[in-house]
């Protein structure tokens, strides 16, 4: 594994932590005032959604 490798993991592994979908991570964008920002933040909440979405379903 290549550095950028381990570091594009690591940013991975954290952003699953941070978008884990809830409720109170809905709350979160309230208070989001960047538009660029805004936009990263509902992007990366609805991956990780549709990730978790495809788990629920391949276990029912």
């Amino acid at each position: 594994m290549t550095e950028k490798t381990g570091a594009i993991h690591e940013a991975y592994l954290l952003c699953q932590k941070t978008f884990d979908p809830s409720i109170e991570l809905l709350d979160e964008s309230t208070n989001i005032t960047d538009a660029e920002e805004l936009r990263f933040f509902r992007t990366m909440s609805n991956f990780f959604m549709q990730q978790k979405q495809k788990k629920i379903i391949k276990e029912a």
